[in-house]
């Protein structure tokens, strides 16, 4: 099994790739529901990279929940370990709708 570090910079690179691709669906199509996808992903990206950098989020765990749990549920588990909620409940909480 890799590492935390290559795992959480795995990741990283993963979401980045997911964020350039969901800002061009946007620019492509400027609807709601890319926009909503586009929030997603740039909170979860922002999450991660805090996460990354913290010394207060629980970098193994972390790690260890994102190589369990699917590529879908990865915003989920990245914003339940750094707020403590899911993204939906994180984007109503700290986005402005």
């Amino acid at each position: 099994m890799p590492n935390t570090v290559e795992t959480l910079n795995d990741a990283a690179v993963k979401i980045k790739h997911e964020l350039i691709a969901a800002q061009k669906a946007f620019v492509k199509l400027p609807n709601a529901t890319n926009w909503q996808v586009c929030l997603r992903v740039m909170f979860a990206h922002q999450q991660l990279e805090y996460a990354i950098r913290s010394t207060l989020i629980d970098k193994d765990k972390l790690a260890f929940d994102l190589t369990v749990n699917p590529r879908g549920e990865w915003n989920n588990v990245i914003c339940r370990a750094t707020v403590g909620m899911d993204i939906k409940q994180s984007l109503q909480e700290f986005a402005v709708f």
